[in-house]
């Protein structure tokens, strides 16, 4: 059935076998005839391009202040462009795998989960047994942004232990992992900026279709949540005078979860490429009018702007929202990425720079592409600030892995949905990015602070795919409004 929930097992065909080869060659001589189900008319492009439809016309208002109307009719100039972020997957090197043992109403697993305590409650739950039964033993994770949060595949090794009476292993094929991930959602928005005749922003359009990841849950669940939009859209930190954040309603059609920085992938991507158009329409740095339109240094209280602002599940007094803090990240950015720097034809930079997970990151993305479009990136240059930095080389490796799951995400990956089944099927046709479409250096520069220290596996993700688009911009003159990139 749809939707499938979080936490149960697809359903299907189980083939036990006394071995992993075994197994599998059971599989192949099975002959199943599916059911296409309920979405089983589902086609990805058509759902995209529907969504950017809608992204054009009015929807629901999630945060106005001002009047963006009479601030857009009174542009001199107007910017208005379109976004688009297709299907995209975990792809864990590691494919999701688990133990487990059910015997004498207790259970006891072994599996790379990243929240081991939900685990062990959807076991009981599916089980039927006390919590204090269930024992989840926590193995080296193989990779996961997400993926494995989610625990449908440690539990379908219980229930297949159970119904067999063995302790049983199970592994997922990498064609399983492809097919049957939680996606992260599809997306397309439309954004409009006025510019006065002083050459001062003076409204901002942000309209944002997509899924909600309750879709997977629940069939009522058609509209993003604050949460959601909390990450890079309504929470737009500029002193523009006239702003509107709206949405529009969206069906999950496949299983959708969280997916490294979730919902400020596509919010930043549109959010940070704006910028850069506005920059240039106003023949401004794109750095400095990014400081121009932040204003003055300011804690901004979210709260009183709109009603479903979401701080990570923290007080808005205990993490404020500072604009100081953002302004240095910035600014540090512009002076350790020698930015605006003399570069070859064919060679540009790109800025952005977005908060997520309370953490302040600023962005420089230096490209060179050459005769044939291969795009290469010499360098990126991320400053962080994330309160006390508690473990630096934790932090540095987070932001250059960061770096390289970002440039994967923008250059390489996408989902085809075709009569409700997923095209791609392994790494031949879903591509990730090798070493050479990774950043060759990755310079991390973190902020001293005595603030309370904050997250840094999602936030290095966000602002890297608009400074890296901006910097293809700046290299070829060609803007990328569609992910993954295409130059030919």
């Amino acid at each position: 059935g749809f939707p499938t929930h979080l936490d149960r097992p697809l359903g299907g065909v189980v083939v036990v076998a006394e071995n992993t080869w075994a197994a599998m060659e059971g599989r192949k001589a099975l002959v199943v005839t599916w059911s296409n189900g309920i979405n089983g008319d589902y086609d990805s492009r058509s759902y995209n391009n529907d969504m950017l439809k809608r992204a054009r016309t009015k929807g629901k208002v999630r945060r106005e202040n001002g009047q963006v109307d009479k601030g857009l009719a009174g542009a001199k100039k107007i910017i208005e462009v379109d976004y688009v972020v297709p299907l995209l997957s975990h792809t864990p090197m590691e494919t999701p795998c688990a133990l487990a043992h059910v015997h004498d109403n207790v259970c006891e697993v072994w599996a790379p989960v990243q929240d081991p305590q939900g685990v062990r409650k959807s076991l009981a739950t599916a089980l039927g047994m006390d919590l204090s039964a269930v024992t989840v033993n926590v193995t080296l994770l193989g990779g996961a942004f997400g993926r494995k949060s989610k625990p449908d595949f440690v539990v379908e090794a219980a229930l297949v232990s159970k119904t067999m009476g063995t302790p049983i292993k199970i592994l997922w094929t990498r064609e399983d992992d492809i097919q049957h991930d939680f996606y992260h959602f599809p997306a397309a928005q439309h954004m409009k900026v006025g510019i006065d005749g002083n050459n001062k922003v003076t409204a901002w359009l942000h309209r944002s279709v997509f899924p909600p990841i309750d879709g997977t849950s629940n069939a009522t669940a058609k509209e993003a949540s604050g949460a959601e939009l909390s990450m890079g859209m309504i929470d737009l930190p500029f002193a523009i005078e006239n702003v509107c954040c709206e949405t529009q309603e969206a069906n999950a059609k496949t299983r959708i979860g969280w997916l490294r920085s979730v919902a400020n992938i596509h919010h930043a991507y549109a959010v940070g490429c704006t910028l850069d158009e506005v920059a240039e329409a106003r023949g401004v740095d794109a750095i400095q009018n990014t400081l121009d339109l932040l204003g003055g240094d300011r804690n901004i209280d979210f709260n009183s702007l709109t009603s479903e602002f979401w701080n990570y599940s923290e007080k808005l007094e205990d993490y404020p929202w500072s604009t100081a803090r953002f302004r240095k990240v910035i600014e540090t950015a512009k002076e350790k990425s020698n930015w605006g720097k003399s570069l070859p034809k064919g060679s540009g930079q790109g800025f952005a720079a977005h908060r997520s997970f309370l953490t302040y990151v600023a962005c420089v993305v230096e490209v060179t592409i050459d005769a044939n479009n291969k795009i290469r990136i010499p360098k990126v240059d991320y400053v962080v600030d994330c309160g006390v930095p508690v473990n630096p080389e934790r932090i540095k490796a987070q932001f250059e892995g960061g770096a390289a799951f970002a440039a994967s995400l923008a250059l390489k990956s996408e989902i085809t949905v075709n009569k409700g089944a997923v095209q791609q099927s392994n790494f031949h046709n879903y591509q990730v990015g090798r070493m050479s479409d990774s950043p060759y250096e990755t310079a991390v520069h973190i902020i001293e602070s005595n603030e309370k220290p904050t997250g840094v596996g999602e936030p290095p993700i966000p602002p890297f795919i608009p400074a890296l688009c901006n910097a293809i911009y700046a290299a070829t003159g060609k803007r990328i409004r569609r992910l993954p990139v295409k130059l030919a």
